[in-house]
């Protein structure tokens, strides 16, 4: 496991230029160096280069997606080329997402009113928030599985996701949400199956300042954990082999 760092970006409202160099780093780093990649946003946005370069590397992906909006926003909807709202379809457009593949849970809220047809008209399954309640985690993974089968997956967690008690850092939060310990068991759940080909993973949408007592950021990095030992652990079943992590710190015998 490498600390690849920040990527660092302007925060620009044209994200253009930011977002094609998030795909060179990307490309980079999955096409050149056959990295698995896991992220942390910022930016919905972000989770378009990672995406783009696994796509190239495994064939269209299927995707594991909690959000509490759609993100399914086409150029006609709103004619900028990158934008927290289309980093999905325009992955779909570039074959990188199999659309028919994709999972999304949590949906709720105002503005969802605002995109509502197109993922039926792209093929994508959506579990509204309340949905996720009605049917029952078991029920929930069951539906996962059989949607993403067993291709190339990716994972994204949109903190919106969650509800108000749970998410006070975000810049869209809306209530009646997930639970984080719903999310927790999903994930838990699915991967416990050996089922799921996980190829990539983000948390996305936290903005730390909007977190001074740093409980949301507790709960991520809990998430973040598993969703890391889940690639590393696929990354050597893929590989063939189990590569070692190295600790250049040196701690010694300090107990962490």
């Amino acid at each position: 496991i490498i600390d690849y760092g920040n990527i660092d970006t302007y925060g620009r409202f044209d994200l253009k230029d930011e977002v094609e160099k998030c795909v060179e780093v990307f490309d980079r780093m999955v096409l050149e160096h056959g990295i698995t990649p896991f992220s942390w946003g910022g930016d919905h946005t972000v989770s378009y280069p990672p995406i783009h370069a696994l796509g190239q590397r495994y064939g269209p992906l299927g995707m594991i997606h909690f959000d509490a909006h759609y993100d399914m926003v086409t150029y006609a909807d709103f004619p900028y080329p990158y934008h927290s709202g289309s980093q999905f379809t325009r992955n779909m457009a570039e074959g990188n997402l199999d659309p028919e593949r994709c999972i999304t849970m949590g949906v709720r809220g105002r503005m969802s009113a605002y995109v509502g047809g197109h993922p039926e008209n792209f093929g994508n399954t959506v579990l509204m928030a309340d949905q996720v309640f009605d049917m029952g985690i078991d029920a929930v993974v069951e539906q996962i599985l059989r949607i993403v089968g067993d291709g190339p997956v990716y994972f994204t967690l949109d903190c919106d996701a969650l509800d108000a008690p749970y998410n006070h850092s975000n810049s869209a939060i809306e209530p009646f949400g997930l639970t984080s310990r719903q999310i927790w068991d999903i994930i838990r759940k699915v991967r416990a199956t050996n089922q799921v080909n996980l190829v990539g993973a983000d948390v996305v949408e936290y903005a730390p300042y909007l977190d001074p007592s740093n409980a949301d950021g507790y709960t991520l990095a809990g998430i973040s954990g598993k969703l890391v030992c889940w690639l590393a652990d696929l990354t050597d079943k893929r590989n063939g082999e189990k590569r070692q992590t190295q600790w250049p710190q040196a701690f010694g015998r300090a107990t962490l």
